[in-house]
């Protein structure tokens, strides 16, 4: 049934009342909600307009561990499940299992294009000192960029463990397969 009204309802265009923000339908957005139970968030590519809405939480998908937020690269909440495996990264940011999950390197992993969902397609815009909102166990830590490089495929020296807090996002290079753009992240606060 929770099917057939979210396919009514994507299948038209249509307003939501309390913020006036007009949405059209879109394939990514329906396959979103239905891998992610737990919040409808609807945005449009390269659109910085959302809005979140609870459902029943008999459907709350309880695989993710942690969200993302990144403003300027247009992420907002989005869910981080264990595994870089093909499943995971289709739905979810990817964390990379022999990697911490709150103190540490927390390495992850996303598509940037060439999928249905590329949570990290604008990750390429960051700069130095961007912040960065990861959110575990309602704790928000947040981190600042210090290092943005492009690495080789191989290259795993980014992913090991540090002394310092620090948050590591990893994806492809556009036309370039053999390379990843890493970015490192320091945290600055936690609240």
């Amino acid at each position: 049934m929770l099917l057939i009204y979210l396919i009514i309802l994507f299948n038209s265009y249509f307003i939501y009342n309390q913020k006036n923000i007009i949405l059209s339908n879109s394939s990514k957005n329906l396959i979103y909600i239905l891998n992610n139970y737990s919040n409808f968030i609807l945005r449009q590519n390269y659109s910085n307009c959302f809005h979140e809405n609870k459902v029943n939480d008999n459907f709350i998908n309880k695989d993710y561990f942690a969200t993302l937020t990144i403003k300027k690269a247009g992420i907002y909440d989005i869910k981080i499940k264990d595994g870089v495996d093909y499943n995971t990264m289709l739905f979810y940011i990817g964390h990379f299992k022999n990697t911490p999950k709150i103190y540490g390197n927390i390495c992850l992993i996303a598509h940037n294009r060439g999928f249905m969902l590329n949570y990290f397609e604008k990750l390429k815009f960051l700069k130095i000192d961007d912040e960065i909102c990861y959110m575990i166990n309602n704790k928000n830590m947040i981190y600042k960029v210090t290092f943005i490089k492009i690495i080789n495929s191989n290259d795993f020296t980014y992913i090991k463990n540090t002394n310092d807090d620090n948050l590591t996002l990893i994806t492809c290079v556009e036309n370039q397969k053999d390379k990843r753009l890493c970015i490192r992240c320091r945290k600055v606060r936690e609240e």
